[in-house]
């Protein structure tokens, strides 16, 4: 009789577990990818003038791919990236008068038209203070 009951316990537990997992919500959920990685975009200037502009491509397809494929997420899961820490340098400088330049750093996706987006506006930063120093810029509040 014992058995009996038991069996009948297991059985009913069984079937409880059955219908509990059947009945599960599904339910969407965001989830945040922080990449790590550091791209850097190079800059040569020798420009006669002193108004100029210069365009530089880094390529994040290959860091966010990994960690899409790391996470089981697909490119079209997407739907915001952020860029959370930008830095300069002047990795030479072989003038012997300073330089006060000015300007931004704009940023804007090739697959699809949106942007560009200003990075960051940098006004008045000496050329010799930022040889060979990291500086670490203050992205704009709108953010990108």
């Amino acid at each position: 009789m014992k058995a009996i009951n038991r069996n009948a316990a297991l059985i009913l537990l069984a079937a409880a577990l059955l219908a509990a997992s059947s009945s599960c919500v599904m339910e969407d959920r965001t989830v945040e990818f922080v990449i790590t990685q550091e791209s850097c975009a190079q800059f040569e200037i020798d420009s006669p003038i002193a108004s100029f502009g210069d365009v530089a491509v880094v390529f994040l397809a290959d860091e966010i791919g990994s960690t899409l494929d790391d996470n089981d997420a697909a490119r079209e899961d997407i739907v915001t990236a952020r860029i959370v820490s930008l830095s300069y340098r002047v990795t030479e400088f072989d003038q012997t008068t300073d330089w006060a330049i000015t300007g931004s750093i704009t940023v804007e996706r090739q697959d699809v038209s949106d942007g560009p987006g200003t990075l960051i506006d940098y006004i008045d930063q000496s050329v010799q203070e930022a040889l060979a120093k990291k500086i670490q810029a203050s992205l704009n509040e709108d953010g990108v």
